[in-house]
């Protein structure tokens, strides 16, 4: 069961984070009070969160049967890589930015080694090419790229200047990434929340050896480059979720209506951007599904035929142009 309430919550991995921490100051003979505190709060969340009835139902897809070890290799080679590294190709590069202001006598050859496995990946997401249309032999080869890739890092970080707390700070930011992520190599489905918070720590591991670097983030330009992209970003994501919030309620109302009508299976499309949310469109008759059933006051007969979003007036602007 572990393994799927830690895919289901950040509280686990808050457990197991603050563990982490505990041995590490105990280890480094720091103060282990606030880790202490930490800890003893996380086990005490947890404790009230798995009270909740919605954790003792029968089909709740919190169970261990979810797991996987069979599928471990296959989904290394595919939709975790793919989803964890390949995806994220501009941090990539940021990354093989940061190492290469931190190395000290900078070179061809370290600029290579630094930048072709973050090039690589860059050009492989500009052009839209993903594991399907691969061969087994080039996924171990990008398997192996991203694992040179992470040695090289964690040597460069080792080797760099840098103060250790930085160092462990990064290094600790690297490894909550990974920790919030890696039960998806035998557990599904995905947790968004897991996803989004381990790309946040990975920024966070990548500002901290920026920090570093002879780029002056104290700057006024640099300051206000900042709070452009900060800006951006809000907007971006607000107009994501705006758009979302409208097109839910167009569906919701349609779907009201025909099961108004008497229709007893209806179609309800998906949102176009889900992976921002969770669980946005459930599968019919799971948990989640039946909820929003009771939510909106429809029939638990009801059958959703669930289809991919798409856009009628677009359809009609292309015919009207033609």
């Amino acid at each position: 069961m572990l393994t799927q309430l830690f895919i289901e919550n950040l509280t686990i991995a808050s457990i197991l984070i603050a563990g982490i921490g505990l041995i590490t100051a105990i280890m480094l003979n720091e103060q282990i009070l606030p880790y202490i505190s930490w800890l003893a709060g996380a086990v005490v969340g947890a404790f009230i969160m798995f009270s909740n009835s919605a954790y003792h139902m029968d089909n709740n897809m919190r169970g261990f049967s979810n797991a996987d070890f069979h599928t471990f290799n296959s989904t290394l080679l595919t939709e975790w890589s793919e989803l964890y590294v390949k995806h994220n190709a501009l941090l990539l590069v940021l990354f093989s930015t940061a190492m290469y202001l931190l190395s000290k006598n900078k070179s061809l050859e370290k600029l290579l080694l630094f930048f072709i496995p973050s090039g690589y990946f860059m050009l492989r997401y500009l052009f839209n090419i993903s594991w399907q249309q691969q061969s087994i032999v080039v996924l171990v080869f990008e398997l192996l790229l991203i694992i040179n890739f992470l040695g090289t890092l964690i040597v460069v970080i080792s080797q760099s200047q840098i103060p250790f707390s930085s160092k462990r700070r990064s290094f600790s930011y690297i490894i909550i990434s990974l920790l919030l992520i890696a039960p998806f190599l035998i557990v599904r489905p995905y947790g968004p929340r897991n996803i989004l918070t381990s790309y946040v720590f990975l920024g966070l591991a990548l500002f901290e050896l920026l920090r570093y670097t002879k780029i002056d983030f104290t700057s006024r330009w640099s300051k206000k480059i900042a709070l452009i992209l900060v800006a951006c970003l809000t907007l971006f994501f607000l107009d994501l979720h705006g758009i979302n919030k409208f097109e839910d309620s167009q569906r919701i109302a349609q779907l009201k209506q025909e099961v108004n009508s008497g229709e007893e299976e209806v179609e309800l499309k998906r949102l176009p951007y889900e992976f921002i949310g969770h669980d946005l469109t459930p599968p019919d008759g799971s948990v989640q599904g039946d909820r929003q059933k009771m939510h909106h006051n429809i029939s638990l007969d009801t059958r959703f035929n669930i289809v991919n979003y798409h856009d009628s007036s677009l359809d009609r602007l292309l015919e009207n142009e033609q």
